[in-house]
C-alpha cells in the first residue's frame, strides 16, 4: 500500500522540507545480520545492530520486512547491497529554513491510520533521488529506522532517520554519497493542515481557514518569516505522514515544494 493512501479520507498537501546534511556513511555488507529465532513458532527475525551508526548503546533494527519491501520498490532484498546514512531530518518545535516546523506532541502523536506514532511513519518509506517519488518502483532504497533523540541543552528533540540506498539500483548515486559529493537530504510528508505560529489559526487543504493573518498562504513559503511584535511567523505541520526522504544536491538552493492531492 502506498503511503499516500493513508490520507485518502481528506485533502492533503505534499511538503518537502529544507535539506539537512548527513556525513556518516556505512556499507552494510560489513554489518552482521543477527537472526533471532522465535520460541513461539513464529518466523525468525533478521536484526541489524545499528548502534554505531545512530549513537545508542544498543539499537537492533528489525529488517525482516526488507524482502517484501524490495518487491514494492524494485530494490534489492539483500541488506548487504546497501549503504546506510543516519540523518537528523527534523528538529522539533523550531522552524526550518522554509519556515515549516513540527511540534514534538505532533511527532509522537499516534496515527490511527498508520497504526504507529507519526514520527515512525518514516520507517519502510522509500528513499529517492531529488524527490522523484511519483513511482514507488523508482525508489533508490528504503528507510530502515526512525528514532527520537532528545537534545536537552537546546530544548528540542531530533528525529534521526536511518536511510539506506541500494548500490545495485543506482551505482552512481551510491558512489556520490560514499565520496561525500552528495551529503544532503530532504524529507517528504503529507499533511492536511497547518497551524500559524503567530495567530495560532488553522490553514490548509483539509480544513476551513481560521488563520487571521493577511497575506500568508501555506502554498507560498515566501509569505512567512516575518517578525511581528517580536514573534517569528511560521507554520507548524499537522497530522503529518512521512512518505519519503531524498538525496538532494544542494541544501542552500533546494527549497520546499507543495503539491496538492485531492483524493
Amino acid at each position: 500500500m502506498q503511503r499516500r493512501e493513508l490520507s485518502k479520507m481528506s485533502k492533503t498537501v505534499e511538503i518537502y522540507g529544507a535539506s539537512v546534511e548527513g556525513h556518516s556513511v556505512t556499507s552494510l555488507f560489513k554489518k552482521e545480520v543477527i537472526v533471532a529465532k522465535a520460541s513461539n513458532g513464529s518466523a525468525a527475525k533478521e536484526m541489524l545492530d545499528v548502534s554505531d551508526m545512530i549513537g545508542f548503546k544498543k539499537k537492533p533494527v528489525d529488517i525482516s520486512w526488507l524482502k517484501s519491501a524490495s518487491k514494492a520498490y524494485n530494490i534489492s532484498p539483500n541488506i548487504s547491497d546497501y549503504i546506510a546514512v543516519p540523518v537528523p531530518i527534523i528538529s522539533s518545535d523550531i522552524p526550518n529554513r522554509n519556515m515549516q516546523g513540527f511540534a514534538l506532541p505532533t511527532l509522537i502523536e499516534f496515527d490511527s491510520r498508520a497504526h504507529m506514532p507519526r514520527y515512525r511513519t518514516f520507517v519502510g518509506a522509500p528513499t529517492h533521488y531529488e524527490h522523484q517519488n511519483s513511482d514507488d518502483k523508482k525508489a533508490n532504497g528504503v528507510i530502515l529506522d526512525a528514532s527520537l533523540v532528545p537534545m536537552p541543552s537546546y530544548g528540542i528533540t531530533k528525529v534521526v532517520v536511518l536511510l539506506s540506498f541500494d548500490r545495485t539500483k543506482d551505482t552512481k548515486l551510491v558512489e556520490d554519497i560514499l565520496s561525500k559529493k552528495r551529503n544532503s537530504y530532504s524529507m517528504g510528508a503529507l499533511c492536511s493542515y497547518f497551524v500559524c505560529s503567530y495567530c495560532e489559526g488553522l490553514l490548509g487543504p483539509g480544513v476551513a481557514r481560521t488563520c487571521t493573518c493577511p497575506g500568508v498562504s501555506y502554498e507560498r513559503l515566501s509569505s512567512y518569516g516575518q517578525i511581528i511584535n517580536g514573534k517569528l511567523q511560521y507554520i507548524l505541520a499537522g497530522d503529518p505522514c512521512f512518505i519519503e526522504t531524498s538525496s538532494v544536491s544542494d541544501p542552500a538552493d533546494h527549497g520546499a515544494k507543495f503539491r496538492n492531492e485531492q483524493q
